[in-house]
């Protein structure tokens, strides 16, 4: 259970440090597929249904 857990946390320190896309705080960074969203001037998707 020792080696288990060792390997859990470290396995946790080096994903929280290491990889981009796990974010310890959600708020000050804002994800890249919402940065080209324009809220002042929204786009319409239109759809042709045949």
């Amino acid at each position: 259970m020792g080696v288990a857990l060792t390997g859990v946390t470290s396995f946790c320190i080096y994903a929280l440090f290491t990889k981009n896309d796990v974010m310890l705080n959600h708020h000050s960074k804002i994800p890249p597929w919402e940065k080209s969203i324009d809220e002042v001037n929204p786009k319409v998707i239109k759809y042709i249904i045949i």
